[in-house]
Parts: C-alpha cells; structure tokens; sequence
C-alpha cells in the first residue's frame, strides 16, 4: 500500500497524539480510533504538532475510504473535537481544496463550522462567506479565517497556473511588454497600463488591488516583496 502524505515538519511521528493546554500547562493524550495501520505505524485521526507561542495545534487527516491519509488539515487546538469526524479532502479546482464531511446527509465545511463557533453564530446563507486569510484552505485555525462577502472572497483567490504570467493581472501585450489589469467589482476590467517589465505590471496590480480590494486584496510577491 501506498505511504500516507507526510505531516507537516514539527509533528510527532507514530502514534500521534492530540495537545491539549490548560493554562500554563500542556497535557497530551492519545487519540482514540485509530484509522488504518500503514508500513507498521499506527495513523491515528490526529497529529500534534509543536506550540506555537502559547497556543499549539494539531492536524487533522483526510481520508480516502479506506482510512489512507490524502492530505493534512490544520486546526487550533481548541477544535481539536473535531478530530472524532471523519473529514475528507474537497478538492474544488481553481477555488482550491477545502475539507468537507457528509452528516446525517447534510455535506458541511470544516471552515465554516470553525468560523461560526469563532463568531457564535450562524452565516448568513448567500451574504456570508468564509474567507481563509492566507489563501491556504485546508489551514483552519480561527486566526486565519474571517466572515467575507463573494467579493471580497473572490479578490483573495490565489493566482491560477496556464496563463502567460505567473503574476494576478498581468498578461503578455501584443509587442512583448506587459499589460496590467484589474476587474474593480463588476465583469468590466479596468486597465492599468502597458509595461517595458512583467515586475512593474505587478507592482501596478498590487496597488490597484489595495485601493479595490483593501485587506482582501491578494498581492503579488515582487523580488520577495509585495
């Protein structure tokens, strides 16, 4: 059988355990059900991994149906009771991967659960949505997920592969120059300008997208800056 995904570096290897932190003090213990032995190690439903500051978190597996592990979701350890579910990997194309269970027939994300027990209440079905601060969907911990509308949910997605620059909102202009744009909220693109470099088009971007987008906005990385 094939090896389940590695945890993310930090974690403890065999059987895994679950962190909990009472104050100033850690206490560990061993998380029931386990779901499949792979290569002699028992995989359990969880990994610790270490504290982070003064709160640690522990990873969550996403199963395939016969209990392999696809890939690892990140909680804080308050949500740790979440680990009892099974959950498995929802893998959404251009939106990105997310983790989803089926309940009692009802299909339910790991993120909204998360973010409405942060909120204590319920999200408006259709005016709010999930948004995951750093672009990584399957990291649920309360401090990267905010309440977003469509919009704003939509100005955070990550730049997606197949087009001709590796940079949101720059293109190739027909004499070799980049071209820079930016939808403003509507279907209408707004143009930014015509470039001698691909750096300065996305430098053009990341200004335009603060100004439309704000805290939402998803900035290129240019020359290890944004």
């Amino acid at each position: 059988a094939a090896r389940p995904p590695p945890a993310p570096a930090g974690a403890f290897s065999g059987l895994a355990l679950v962190l909990t932190r009472l104050g100033t003090q850690t206490r560990l213990r061993v998380p029931s059900k386990p779901l499949a032995i792979t290569g002699g190690v028992v995989m359990s439903r969880t990994l610790v991994t270490e504290p982070v500051g003064m709160s640690g978190y522990i990873l969550i597996a996403l199963c395939r149906r016969d209990g392999s592990v696809r890939a690892w979701a990140k909680v804080d350890d308050v949500d740790a009771d979440l680990a009892d579910e099974r959950w498995r990997l929802s893998d959404r194309g251009k939106y990105g991967s997310y983790c989803d269970c089926n309940r009692r027939g009802a299909e339910r994300y790991m993120h909204r659960v998360i973010l409405q027990r942060k909120l204590g209440r319920e999200l408006i079905p259709g005016l709010e949505f999930t948004d995951h601060v750093n672009g990584n969907g399957l990291d649920n911990r309360r401090d990267n997920l905010r309440v977003a509308s469509k919009r704003q949910n939509m100005a955070n997605r990550a730049k997606r592969s197949g087009f001709t620059s590796a940079f949101l909102g720059v293109s190739v202009f027909r004499d070799g120059r980049w071209i820079a744009k930016i939808r403003d909220g509507s279907r209408l693109q707004r143009h930014l300008g015509v470039f001698d470099t691909e750096a300065e088009a996305a430098r053009a971007y990341n200004a335009a997208a603060s100004e439309v987008h704000g805290e939402f906005a998803r900035l290129n990385v240019v020359d290890g800056a944004v």
